[in-house]
Parts: C-alpha cells; structure tokens; sequence
C-alpha cells in the first residue's frame, strides 16, 4: 500500500527533507538512509508541483526522522516555510499509518 503526497514547491521539499535527514543521519540504519535519501534525491526534478509516492514503510521511516528532527535544535531554526512543509510531510505519512 502507498499514499500519495501532494507536493506544491518540490525543490523546497527537497531541501527540507535533506536537512531532517541530514539531522537524523546517525540515528537511523544505514538501509533506511539509503531509501529515504534515494526518495528524497527524486522529489526535485521540477519546480511544477506534484505528488510524493511512499510506501508505507517509507512512509513510517520518514516519519520517525521527522519526530526525531522536531527535537533537535535545528527544528527551531528552520525557515517557518520548510518547516511547513516538512509538517506537511509528516500527516500524510500519519495517514498512511493509520
């Protein structure tokens, strides 16, 4: 099963979601790095908007970077804009998990 995610600026998304990933690099197994960062690595292809396809474990992967991320300090620096999106990110994985 998957979910869909809409994605409205996709190289903002991308950037964000390198700099959660970047932050919780040494808490996740190197397998899920290498998927979560090869997903990401895909997101910015074009600045036309479009939709994010995760699997479900993906998607609980992702999910769990972001929780982790949301603690760091980083979090409270981020640009109010990726912060958004990376919440964004974060309940469509949350639907998926439901």
């Amino acid at each position: 099963m998957s979910t869909n995610i809409i994605i409205t600026h996709p190289i903002l998304m991308q950037k964000a979601l390198e700099i959660v990933l970047e932050v919780t690099t040494s808490v996740i197994e190197s397998d899920n790095y290498k998927e979560l960062n090869s997903l990401i690595k895909g997101i910015g292809k074009s600045s036309a908007a479009d939709k994010l396809v995760i699997s479900k474990e993906a998607a609980e992967n992702l999910s769990k970077c972001i929780a982790l991320f949301k603690q760091s300090t980083t979090c409270h620096w981020l640009r109010q804009d990726l912060l958004d999106l990376i919440l964004k990110v974060e309940r469509g994985c949350s639907k998926q998990m439901i």
